[in-house]
């Protein structure tokens, strides 16, 4: 087989279960990246032990002119929520979501890290209007394809501590 792609024809066992099953492993993989699965398995398990809902609903509430708060210790862009059509969840018009980087932000006055997740966004068509530039680490672009626009930030969750607490719902 090596690496062409398998014909879903091609199944050799006589159980029809199994032959079910490869179809639809085989479509999958043509239409899924691994990196999808493995992100639904991740919030799938998080989900079962409880943690995906109270990880989802938490949300924090940043001042988007200030590139000084503590969740853009891992910033270096313009942050979407100071661009026109932008939030700190999505991009502007003409934008999409590319590829993104993580980082442990300190929360002050405490011994509690969090993730907070940057991801580009970028496009043919993508130049939004932005008021914040924001120079807190060393990370170039992600975008692989089309121009940069800014860059998103989402709450990961607890890196380490003891005893911290969900960020606030918005």
């Amino acid at each position: 087989m090596g690496n062409s792609p398998m014909d879903p024809n091609d199944i050799e066992s006589d159980n029809p279960l199994d032959r079910l099953v490869e179809r639809l492993s085989v479509a999958l993989d043509e239409r899924i990246t691994r990196k999808a699965v493995l992100v639904r398995l991740g919030t799938g398990l998080l989900g079962i032990l409880g943690l995906g809902a109270a990880l989802a609903g938490s949300a924090k509430v940043v001042d988007a002119s200030s590139c000084s708060d503590w969740q853009y210790c891992g910033l270096h862009g313009n942050l979407c929520s100071s661009c026109t059509g932008g939030t700190d969840t999505s991009c502007p018009a003409g934008c999409s979501a590319q590829a993104s980087w993580t980082y442990c932000c300190q929360l002050p006055g405490t011994s509690c890290w969090y993730y907070e997740t940057y991801k580009d966004c970028c496009g043919q068509n993508c130049s939004p209007s932005c008021s914040t530039f924001c120079n807190n680490s060393s990370q170039g672009s992600w975008c692989t394809s089309g121009s940069y626009g800014c860059t998103m930030t989402i709450y990961g969750g607890l890196c380490s501590g003891s005893g911290c607490p969900f960020l606030p719902a918005a």
